[in-house]
């Protein structure tokens, strides 16, 4: 019964040649009022029907055909209106006509929009036809937009399709297996929709499809050509990819009988995926199924299964909002919204690269769409309950997804403000400021719909007193003369779009690619009431501005754990807070002034600390457990046992014949054990209380693993082995006696007993032929100057060759 209200949805080619034919009467009508009219009049002595057809479709065919459509219906009841009133020149009107044209609409009480929508296309056609006889500028006044204004706001509220809930979708698949395949091929193609978050329009672009299958579970991949978000030339001749699980919520493969089905009745992806289908001869027809009669379908196939069904709630695009509405009420598997816009087939212009050279970057998204499906067959989640009950959901299946923050990433390194300044939706999602929805409208139509493309769009900053040049921009956008408020919004929005450019330029020349540099901080009162806890569960440690660790130390593992990514902290980086306050030093950063222009100042440098001795490498590791407490990354008895007992190796005597465990050998074990615990615990830092933090796991796990132990092996002894025990009653052998005159001066010259043993890949002097002290090597120099200076030996610096950094050798990395 759905079926018999249904409106055949007319192709592309006759709207078009319907809208143009009623643009060709009107300018034709009066062919000097306008600049295309007066060029076609020029030459018409010469010119054919076929060459004025060719020109006006070359005129408008930048334009889409419902564009055409709606703007050419609104002129022509525009002149309709004005002949009434005895004008028979639409387009040579005068203020107080168009007004009183307007004022007739409102006392008629014709539709909300209609008033709006015969501006709209007078400043459309003045754009693309040009009108020479008027300046719609003028004609359109104040008092004419006012008359449309009031009409608009009798504008019924916009209601939106109701998604479909899970027993409907599981209905849908119940009669996958048990249909003809006319009805099947119908509904393949609806849940085909559903899967894949498309529109049904974009559904019938669609050129190819097949199925993957693999441990009873299916995928089919779908390209379409083109879609409703194809603005550009090359998006319009690009295939857009759509993937969909082939396997329902009942477990049935229904992407499979929907195949067979287009197979079996003969149909193929051509001109069109799915055409209409006749009642009367129970067949295809030559047109493609229109949304509309696709909603009647869906109505119909739901009427079927389902019980105190409400038709009016639902509809074709109720089919793209479902799975999207289930990712953000899913609690158990958890969508970013990121991934929520990319599953919507929205991407990020700074995403762009990513996804083309990454073939299939929808894998890990859809693995997250099938485990959300799993939720629902197994009975864990249920989007259609209550949102208190979803609220109240235990989280135990959060595991199963990658706890990755909402970051331009999405996917990519971005940032904040680099993926909202690219975005397309950001400025279609401002409504709530006070922007009328036509506006945002025209902003998108010119390709401004990016806060990035928005800030640069008109020479003007938002300190500057004069708002001539962003008034003159923004009536030509609107092809009206907006309003105060509308012009006051505008202004806001445009000041936005520019701090948040600036703030990208900011963070941008600021940024630096050592991960070690905290971009998050703790608020001061949290950490405040951590150090508070953490002075009073660990009574033994003495907390004084020398012990606790520096705020930049704290920041980085609290950086750490909101990423979930965990990175080795040199003992250097290890600092007290009293060597952070006294640090002075400043670097170069980017700030703006008042008149918002970008200029150059200086910041404080991150502090060091120095830690070539035990003792000074023992103060910054407990430093380092610290702050690892603070952030709440990892428990300081778990850190400081691994801490205690590296050092206990360090002290420890070796079988003889082997040396002692080196302070370098003790560092790179540690290094180790970061490098494994990252890779472990990657994605899942966080915990909840009372579960185990995954770091501490992770170092109870590795800390007796031969991957991290192999460091702590004992060296053999650079001095060789010991020679056999001397016996007890054995005499020692008499050296004859050797003349002094005949030796006296001989091996002064040759002698090198005296000199130091370099070891392999190691210098005396530095490249400027500078002498280096051995001893600063080891850590037994007692100079107590910093590293690089000289002491009566010779310079601190590391006697690598190449190297020669100010570092002792067994504390360098020579890559610092």
């Amino acid at each position: 019964m759905f079926l018999k209200g249904t409106r055949k949805e007319k192709p592309d080619e006759d709207i078009r040649r319907l809208a143009l034919g009623k643009l060709r009467d009107l300018i034709l009508g009066d062919p000097l009022s306008t600049q295309l009219g007066k060029s076609l009049w020029e030459q018409s002595d010469g010119a054919t029907d076929r060459e004025i057809e060719q020109s006006f479709q070359d005129c408008f065919r930048m334009k889409a055909s419902s564009t055409l459509q709606k703007r050419a219906q609104s002129l022509w009841r525009f002149a309709s209106k004005l002949k009434e009133c005895g004008v028979l020149k639409p387009f040579r009107i005068s203020e107080l006509q168009l007004y009183n044209v307007l004022c007739n609409l409102r006392q008629e009480g014709s539709g909300a929009t209609s008033a709006q929508h015969m501006i709209e296309a007078l400043f459309f056609l003045d754009g693309t036809a040009k009108f020479i006889q008027m300046n719609l500028h003028s004609v359109v006044s104040g008092r004419c937009r006012g008359v449309a204004r009031d009409m608009y706001l009798g504008k019924d509220p916009l209601l939106q399709k109701s998604p479909l809930t899970v027993f409907q979708v599981r209905a849908l698949e119940e009669l996958m297996q048990t249909e003809t395949d006319a009805n099947c091929c119908i509904i393949g193609q609806l849940l085909f929709c559903l899967r894949a978050c498309c529109r049904w329009r974009d559904s019938q672009r669609l050129q190819s499809a097949y199925i993957e299958h693999s441990k009873g579970e299916s995928v089919i991949h779908a390209d379409a050509l083109s879609s409703k978000t194809s603005l550009t030339l090359d998006a319009k001749t690009r295939f857009l990819p759509y993937v969909a699980i082939g396997t329902g919520l009942m477990g049935e493969d229904w992407a499979k009988r929907w195949l067979s089905a287009r197979v079996n009745q003969s149909l193929n992806f051509k001109d069109f995926a799915l055409p209409s289908f006749s009642m009367r001869t129970m067949d295809w027809t030559d047109t493609l199924m229109s949304s509309s009669e696709a909603t009647a379908w869906l109505r119909e196939f739901l009427s079927i299964t389902c019980a105190d069904f409400e038709p009016k709630k639902y509809a074709s695009h109720s089919l793209k909002t479902t799975v999207l509405t289930w990712a953000g009420r899913s609690v158990l598997v958890q969508f970013s919204p990121t991934e929520r816009r990319l599953l919507g087939h929205h991407v990020d212009p700074s995403m762009r690269s990513v996804l083309t050279y990454s073939r299939e970057a929808y894998t890990t998204l859809y693995s997250k769409v099938f485990q959300m499906y799993l939720s629902i067959r197994n009975g864990q989640f249920q989007p259609d309950s209550k949102a208190i009950d979803r609220i109240l959901e235990s989280p135990e299946g959060r595991a199963a997804t990658a706890s990755a923050p909402a970051v331009g990433a999405e996917v990519v390194g971005g940032s904040d403000s680099e993926s909202s300044l690219a975005s397309d939706s950001e400025i279609d999602e401002r409504v709530e400021i006070g922007i009328e929805q036509w506006l945002i409208d025209k902003i998108v139509d010119k390709n401004f719909a990016s806060f990035g493309r928005f800030a640069f769009s008109v020479a003007y900053s938002p300190q500057h007193p004069d708002d001539r040049p962003f008034k003159t921009f923004i009536d030509a956008l609107a092809e009206v003369e907006v309003d105060g408020d509308q012009f006051a919004s505008l202004r806001r929005l445009f000041f936005e779009a520019h701090t948040m450019a600036l703030a990208d330029v900011r963070s941008r020349v600021g940024a630096t690619p050592d991960p070690a540099v905290a971009t998050k901080k703790l608020p001061t009162a949290e950490r405040v009431s951590r150090q508070a806890d953490q002075e009073q569960r660990l009574g033994g440690i003495i907390f004084t501005p020398d012990t606790i660790p520096s705020n930049h130390l704290v920041d980085l593992f609290v950086e750490m754990c909101e990423t979930g990514i965990l990175t080795y902290v040199k003992p250097e980086q290890c600092c007290s807070r009293a060597l952070e306050v006294n640090s002075i030093k400043k670097d170069p950063a980017i700030s703006t002034d008042a008149s918002g222009l970008l200029k150059v100042g200086s910041k404080a440098s991150e502090p060091t600390c120095e830690a070539n001795t035990e003792l000074k490498l023992r103060a910054a590791w407990q430093r380092r457990s610290l702050a690892m407490d603070l952030s709440g990354i990892a428990s300081f008895e778990v850190i400081e046992t691994w801490v205690q007992y590296l050092f206990q190796q360090l002290i420890k005597d070796q079988p003889r014949g082997f040396s002692k465990i080196s302070l370098q050998q003790v560092l790179e074990c540690d290094r180790a054990l970061f490098v494994q615990a990252s890779h472990t615990t990657m994605g899942r830092l966080q915990s909840t209380p009372p579960a185990k933090k995954p770091l501490d796991e992770a170092i109870v796990q590795w800390k007796a693993a031969n991957e991290v132990l192999q460091y702590l092996t004992p060296l053999p002894s650079l001095k060789g082995a010991p020679q056999d025990p001397t016996p007890a009653n054995h005499r020692p052998t008499k050296i004859q006696k050797v003349d002094k005159a005949a030796t006296k001066g001989v091996g002064k010259a040759t002698d090198t007993s005296s000199k130091p043993k370099l070891p392999e890949g190691c210098v005396s002097h530095d490249d400027k032929n500078r002498p280096l002290c051995f001893g600063f090597q080891t850590g037994k120099c007692k100079f107590k100057g910093p590293p690089g200076k000289r002491c009566a030996r010779g310079f601190h610096l590391c006697y690598k060759a190449g190297c020669h950094r100010p570092k002792p050798h067994h504390l360098c990395t020579h890559t610092d």
